[in-house]
């Protein structure tokens, strides 16, 4: 007798630190492939803290395949996808980034902000 295979539930979290993909079997809830990785963020003296929305995109499609890779033929459900917190990315009207995204931990208005 052959074991049928429930399909599979992606999750993808882009975090501040790196991304991480996991594939779940929604039947048991255990996780059945797993990948992460971190990318750089950049710190300046004034307070500034900026990633490269660029590193996002290439952690993703590099630990998406590497969770496909963990997983040969089974069907994928549904994916969900979580983000870090309040980042600040622009993008020009083709919804392409125009400059490095302003994360949540970016502290250059903060006198600013105590004064309003």
């Amino acid at each position: 007798m052959t074991v049928a295979h429930a399909a599979l539930l992606i999750g993808i979290d882009v975090g501040t630190t790196g991304v991480k993909v996991i594939a779940l079997d929604p039947r048991t809830a255990v996780i059945v492939a797993s990948a992460g990785a971190e990318y750089p963020s950049v710190s300046t003296p004034a307070g500034g803290h900026e990633q490269n929305p660029a590193d996002w995109w290439q952690a993703v499609g590099e630990c998406s395949r590497e969770v496909m890779a963990q997983i040969p033929g089974r069907s994928i459900a549904a994916v969900g996808l979580s983000g870090q917190m309040h980042s600040l990315l622009l993008v020009d009207s083709d919804g392409f980034p125009v400059r490095p995204a302003m994360t949540w931990a970016d502290r250059r208005v903060a006198e600013d902000t105590r004064r309003l």
